[in-house]
């Protein structure tokens, strides 16, 4: 019995470590790209009373001939196993028009259970590994709403009566995997995602702090992240630079802030963030996140122009000469400065930028014959 419940406690253990990536849901839509050849392409369908629904099915997938991807089926949920199976025993592989023969009392399909196969729903569901029998309602109930710009690998696209598996997204277009009639199938080309709406089971992220790409000038910057579900998140791992941080997070709504404050100042040049988070709702969806930032040393000051800020009477020939606090980037100063006519609100074309070795001093010479200027 001790061994017995050890076994037990084992066997859940790992279970509950197990989580699944964008990768994996993308593995499992994969395997249903089966090759079967039919016993037989016809079948009579039968209501739960054990009458004759007409017309007889006629499958297009024709008896000895090969094919490859599983057959959509109206209300089906064949695993690629299970869907083998049934080919092999003799079961008619669905198509086309399989909802023609309607629903049982109980909401199921009478085609299911004569026809081999698997519906769009139940094709999504089992891709994110979630209840195969609860519908397209069941993908929006376990997954979060999300942009449909956003839509990654393993997000789902749902619309009232259909839903797909993204691939890729090329926004407005989307590669997808989807069971729809007469088989489950991949785009080779991309295709427009149009009025579906997109859910996603996998932690998202937002409002990164430091922005990805900026600058900062501060030595010791907030480095974190809103992270949003559909379940309990939480944060396994947060990286800088490649090294473990401690993390502390903030509850918010549908998720957390996870957030690193350093203890000691950060060192000049370009630094990059990864996380990872885990969203819980029936299994563990993992997904990791990384972005870059760039700290500065102390932001450069101006501290003396010639001539002075609101000086008068200047001659329009003099050239302008502005001192920094500290050596600039060219290049950068440059690209940010303008002088403008205050008259006539019109840009003043800059002729010359001269710099003194220290690279603090520069010199700007332009020229406007009508009214004042200003940099």
């Amino acid at each position: 019995m001790k061994l017995r419940l050890v076994l037990i406690i084992l066997l859940i253990s790992v279970v509950c470590l197990f989580a699944l990536t964008r990768q994996d849901v993308w593995g499992n839509g994969i395997k249903f790209f089966v090759g079967f050849r039919p016993q037989v392409d016809t079948a009579w369908i039968l209501d739960i009373h054990g009458d004759t629904i007409y017309p007889k099915y006629v499958s297009v997938f024709k008896k000895g001939k090969w094919y490859v991807g599983e057959a959509y089926c109206w209300g089906g949920w064949d695993t690629p196993e299970i869907f083998l199976g049934r080919i092999n025993s003799g079961v008619c592989p669905g198509g086309y028009n399989t909802s023609d023969y309607g629903l049982r009392p109980d909401g199921t399909s009478n085609a299911r259970y004569y026809l081999a196969g698997i519906d769009c729903a139940a094709f999504v569901n089992r891709c994110l590994q979630l209840d195969y029998g609860q519908g397209i309602q069941g993908i929006k109930d376990n997954c979060l709403k999300i942009d449909k710009r956003q839509a990654k690998l393993g997000d789902a696209l749902v619309i009232p009566t259909h839903s797909r598996l993204v691939v890729e997204n090329v926004y407005p277009n989307v590669y997808i995997l989807e069971s729809t009639p007469p088989q489950v199938r991949g785009t080779e080309n991309p295709i427009p995602i149009g009025g579906y709406e997109a859910y996603s089971i996998f932690p998202q992220f937002a409002n990164e702090k430091p922005t990805n790409g900026s600058e900062v000038y501060e030595k010791r910057p907030e480095i974190s992240v809103e992270v949003t579900g559909s379940g309990q998140i939480d944060i396994p791992y947060m990286l800088l630079d490649g090294n473990s941080v401690p993390v502390s997070c903030q509850q918010i709504q549908n998720g957390v802030k996870a957030i690193y404050m350093p203890t000691s100042d950060l060192k000049y040049g370009p630094h990059t963030v990864e996380i990872q988070a885990t969203n819980n709702r029936v299994n563990l969806y993992e997904d990791t996140y990384a972005w870059q930032f760039e700290v500065h040393g102390e932001c450069p000051v101006v501290v003396f122009t010639d001539p002075q800020a609101g000086a008068h009477d200047v001659d329009i020939y003099q050239k302008i000469k502005v001192v920094f606090n500290k050596a600039m980037d060219t290049v950068s100063v440059r690209e940010a400065m303008e002088v403008k006519n205050k008259d006539r609100d019109s840009d003043v074309e800059i002729k010359e930028i001269t710099w003194d070795n220290d690279m603090k001093t520069m010199e700007v010479r332009c020229y406007d014959p009508v009214g004042e200027y200003e940099s």
